[in-house]
C-alpha cells in the first residue's frame, strides 16, 4: 500500500516495529521507496526560523504595494498616461522684416518637416534599418546619413530629430501617406524662410537653419527645442528672439507606435515680432548693382559699400561683394557645398562692410585735421610748403603725387590729400613745429568711433585697431619711430578701420558735430525705435566747418571733382591704403550729400582698387541714382 509524505507512528513501512521510538519533538518524513526506507528530519527551530522569514519578506511586499498605491499611485497614473499621450509643439509663424517703406524682405512658405522619435524606433537593428532604407527612398538621402543624424542628435528619445525640411505642400502628399506605415517616423507643420531678393541682401538678412551641436549648446538654455530652426546669421541671427515667437503645444494621444490617434488639449502659438529696418530695398540693390558692374570692369571680385543716414544713424543700406544666396542655406548645405564657399579664397561668407579691418588710408585725415584744430596745433590758415615730400634725417617720407602741391592750408590738404601737411600736424618736423603726437591723434581717432565697435545691432561686428608705441614694444620688439607717428597721420602702417567706422566717423562731419550709434531697426510692432546719440559735439563747430569746408573742396576741384557732375552738392575724401608690396593698395572713398543739409553718408571700399577713381566712380552712379528716387 503507498502513501503519500506524512507523520509516521513508530510503525515502519516495512511492517515490524521500531525498537528506538521517535525523538521527542522531532518530526519525521518518509520518502516512498521500494527498498529501504529514507527519513529527512526538520527540527521545530528552523521551522519557526522559516516562518519568521517567509513573515517578513511577506511584510516588505505588502508594505511596498501600499507604498506604490498610496502614496505614489498618482505619479504613476501619470507616468501610465504619458506613455498614451504626447505633448507636440506647434510651431509659431516667425516675424516679419520689412523695409523702411513696407516692403517686405523675406517670406514664411508653408511646408512639412519629416522628424524621427528615436523611442519609437524598432529596437531590433535590423529593423530599424529597414526604416530608413524605406525611408531613403522617400526622401532622397542615404539611410546611412539618416541613421548618423538620428544617433547623434543630443535629445531625449521622444523630442522630434528634424531628418528633412523645407518640403512643399504640393509634394508632401505622398510622404505623408507613406509615413504613416512608418514606426518612429512622423511628418510635422512649418514655415521655411525665403529670400525673394537673393544674394543683394545675403549678408545683410543672413538667413534661418537648422541646429549643429555648437548652437544646441547655446540655444537649450534659452528654452528652444533641438528641432527648432534659427537665425544663423545677420539680422535674423540679432533679432533671433523678437522674431522667433512662441510655439503652441498640443496633447495628443498616441498608439502603441507612437502614431497619433486623438488631440486631447490645443494652446495655439503666438507669432514673432514684425520689424521695420531703415534700410531701403531700391537703395541697397541699385549699390550691390553698382559694386558688381565695377569690380567685373577692374577685375576684382570684393568690396564693401554702407549708407547711413547721418541725422540719426539710421542704416540704409549695407553691400559686402562676393555674396552668397542664403536661400541655399534654408535646408542646409552637405558638407562639400559649405567647404566650397568656405575654401574659396575670395571668402564670400565674410561680411566685409562690418567685419573686414583695412587701412584707413587717407580716410583719416579730416580726424587728424580736427584734431589739430581742436590742440591749436594750426589755424585754418596755417600753411606749409609741399615739395613732393618731408626729409626728416635719412629718411624721406614722400607726397602721393611728384614734384608735390605747393602751398598748402588745410583745405587744400584735405581736398588733394597732401600727405607733407598730416605728416607735419600729426608728427611736427623733429625740430621747430610740434605735431600732435601718438597718443593725442588715437585720444580723437577714439572719439570719432575708431578702434572700438560702433555698437550697430548686427553680429560679428569688427573693432578696427589704432597702434601705440606700448603696443609695438609688445608686439614686435620695437620701438616707436616718427616715421611710426607719420604713417598714423596718413592712415597707414597699423591703423586699421571697418567700412561702418569710416561711415559713423563722417556722419559727424555730416550733421556738424553727433555721433550716433547707427542701427538697423526702425520699428518692432508699433514701437518706433529712435537713434542713440553716443556724443553730441563731438568737437566743436568751428573747427566741423573749417574741416567740411575742405572736404567740399575735394568734390569742387580736388581728388573727387568728377562728383561735380551731380544734381546735388557733396562732400567727401577719398584715399588709398597700402597693404601689401605685392597688390595694388584698397580704394576709398566717403561722401555726404546733399553738403548743406546731409541726409546720406556714403562709404565705398574696393579691394586691390588700386587708385580712390573706382570708389569715386562708385559714389557718383549711386548718389545720382539717389538724387533722383531718394523720398
Amino acid at each position: 500500500m503507498s502513501r503519500f509524505w506524512g507523520l509516521t507512528d513508530d510503525v515502519s513501512l516495512s511492517g515490524r516495529k521500531d525498537k528506538m521510538p521517535p525523538k521527542k519533538h522531532e518530526v519525521t518524513f518518509d520518502r516512498f521507496a521500494s527498498h529501504a526506507p529514507v527519513h529527512f528530519k526538520l527540527s521545530s527551530r528552523r521551522v519557526i526560523l522559516f516562518s519568521l522569514v517567509l513573515i517578513f519578506f511577506l511584510f516588505l511586499l505588502l508594505t511596498r504595494t501600499a507604498y506604490l498605491q498610496l502614496v505614489r499611485g498618482e505619479y504613476y497614473q501619470s507616468m501610465a498616461e504619458g506613455n498614451r499621450t504626447r505633448i507636440e509643439h506647434i510651431p509659431a509663424i516667425r516675424g516679419g522684416l520689412y523695409d523702411r517703406t513696407g516692403k517686405q524682405l523675406v517670406k514664411n512658405i508653408p511646408s512639412f518637416t519629416v522628424v524621427a522619435i528615436r523611442g519609437d524606433l524598432p529596437r531590433d537593428e535590423g529593423e530599424k534599418r529597414a526604416v530608413f532604407e524605406k525611408l531613403s527612398a522617400l526622401l532622397h538621402i542615404d539611410a546611412q546619413e539618416l541613421l548618423e543624424t538620428v544617433d547623434n542628435a543630443p535629445v531625449s528619445n521622444f523630442e522630434d530629430i528634424p531628418l528633412k525640411n523645407k518640403i512643399p505642400y504640393d509634394n508632401a502628399l505622398p510622404i505623408l501617406l507613406a509615413i504613416e506605415d512608418i514606426p518612429g517616423i512622423a511628418t510635422r507643420e512649418s514655415f521655411y524662410r525665403s529670400y525673394p531678393y537673393g544674394e543683394a541682401f545675403s549678408h545683410l538678412l543672413g538667413y534661418v537653419g537648422v541646429m549643429n551641436q555648437s548652437d544646441w549648446e547655446l540655444y537649450r538654455a534659452k528654452d528652444y527645442r533641438y528641432s527648432d530652426r534659427i537665425g544663423k546669421t545677420g539680422l535674423e541671427k540679432q533679432y533671433e528672439q523678437q522674431l522667433r515667437g512662441v510655439d503652441g503645444r498640443q496633447k495628443v494621444e498616441v498608439n502603441a507606435v507612437g502614431k497619433p490617434l486623438d488631440v486631447i488639449d490645443t494652446i495655439p502659438p503666438q507669432r514673432g515680432d514684425d520689424l521695420t529696418l531703415s534700410i531701403s530695398i531700391d537703395l541697397q540693390e541699385k549699390m550691390y548693382s553698382v559694386l558688381e558692374n565695377i569690380l567685373d570692369d577692374i577685375g576684382q571680385d570684393k568690396a564693401a559699400a554702407i549708407a547711413l543716414d547721418p541725422r540719426n544713424g539710421e542704416m540704409l543700406a549695407m553691400v559686402s561683394l562676393p555674396s552668397f544666396d542664403n536661400n541655399n542655406f534654408i535646408q542646409g548645405l552637405t558638407s562639400a557645398q559649405y567647404s566650397a564657399l568656405s575654401d574659396d579664397p575670395s571668402v564670400p561668407l565674410f561680411n566685409r562692410a562690418s567685419s573686414g579691418e583695412y587701412p584707413s588710408g587717407s580716410t583719416i585725415k579730416p580726424i587728424i585735421a580736427a584734431a589739430a584744430l581742436e590742440e591749436d596745433i594750426v589755424s585754418p590758415s596755417y600753411s606749409v610748403y609741399s615739395s613732393g615730400g618731408l626729409e626728416i634725417g635719412a629718411w624721406y617720407f614722400p607726397d602721393w603725387q611728384a614734384g608735390g602741391h605747393g602751398r598748402t592750408n588745410l583745405r587744400k590738404a584735405l581736398a588733394e590729400s597732401v600727405n607733407t601737411y598730416f605728416y607735419l600736424i600729426g608728427g611736427g618736423d623733429n625740430d621747430s613745429f610740434q605735431g600732435l603726437g601718438v597718443d593725442m591723434m588715437k585720444e580723437y581717432s577714439r572719439k570719432f568711433g575708431l578702434s572700438y565697435i560702433t555698437g550697430l545691432d548686427f553680429p560679428g561686428e569688427a573693432d578696427g585697431f589704432l597702434p601705440s608705441p606700448e603696443w609695438k614694444e609688445e608686439a614686435k620688439g620695437e620701438r616707436w619711430y616718427l616715421g611710426d607717428t607719420y604713417h598714423f597721420a596718413i592712415g597707414q602702417g597699423d591703423v586699421l578701420v571697418t567700412p561702418l567706422q569710416i561711415s559713423s566717423a563722417f556722419s559727424v562731419f555730416a550733421n556738424r558735430g553727433t555721433l550716433y550709434t547707427p542701427h538697423f531697426l526702425r520699428q518692432q510692432n508699433q514701437d518706433r525705435k529712435e537713434g542713440v546719440v553716443v556724443n553730441d559735439q563731438v568737437v566743436s563747430k568751428e573747427t566741423i566747418n573749417a574741416v567740411r569746408a575742405g572736404l567740399r573742396d575735394t568734390v569742387i576741384y580736388g581728388s573727387a571733382r568728377s562728383l561735380g557732375v551731380l544734381p546735388i552738392s557733396s562732400a567727401g575724401k577719398t584715399g588709398t591704403s597700402q597693404f601689401s608690396s605685392l597688390k595694388d593698395p584698397h580704394a576709398w572713398f566717403s561722401v555726404f550729400a546733399p553738403y548743406e543739409n546731409p541726409e546720406i553718408v556714403l562709404t565705398i571700399l574696393i579691394e586691390e582698387g588700386e587708385t580712390s577713381n573706382v570708389s569715386v566712380r562708385a559714389a557718383r552712379e549711386i548718389l545720382e541714382w539717389w538724387a533722383e528716387h531718394r523720398s
